[in-house]
C-alpha cells in the first residue's frame, strides 16, 4: 500500500476505488460512451415543441414543427448544460420559425 492508498498491481498500474468511480463507461465492445455529446432528432423536438408549447393540433391541419423549439432546446444543451450539440434532421426540410416565415434548411 502506497501513502496515497493506492494498491500497486504487479504490471505497474494503481488501482483505487476512485479510479474506478471515475472510469467511463463502455458499450459491451468496449468502446467508451463520450459523455459530452449529444444527437439531438430536430424533427421530433420541433414537433413535439410545437404541440406542448405552442399548442399546435394535428387534428386541426396545423403543422407541428416550429424552428425555435430546436433554438430553444440547443440553448439549453449547450449554455447551460455545457453539451457539444449534434442535430439530426432531413435535408433541407423547411417549417415555420416562430410561427410565422416559412424556412427550408435551419435558421439561424
Amino acid at each position: 500500500l502506497c501513502e496515497t492508498g493506492l494498491k500497486r498491481q504487479a504490471s505497474g498500474q494503481l488501482e483505487s476505488e476512485q479510479a474506478d468511480k471515475k472510469a467511463v463507461p463502455t458499450d459491451p465492445e468496449g468502446r467508451r460512451f463520450n459523455l459530452n455529446t449529444v444527437i439531438v432528432n430536430f424533427a421530433n423536438v420541433g414537433a413535439t415543441y410545437g404541440v406542448r408549447v405552442l399548442g399546435r393540433q394535428r387534428e386541426r391541419g396545423d403543422k407541428l414543427f416550429d424552428w425555435d423549439g430546436i433554438r430553444k432546446c440547443v440553448h439549453h444543451l449547450k449554455l447551460e448544460l455545457n453539451l457539444e450539440v449534434i442535430g439530426v434532421i432531413h435535408e433541407n426540410f423547411g417549417a415555420f420559425d416562430n410561427g410565422k416565415d416559412y424556412k427550408i434548411g435551419i435558421p439561424e
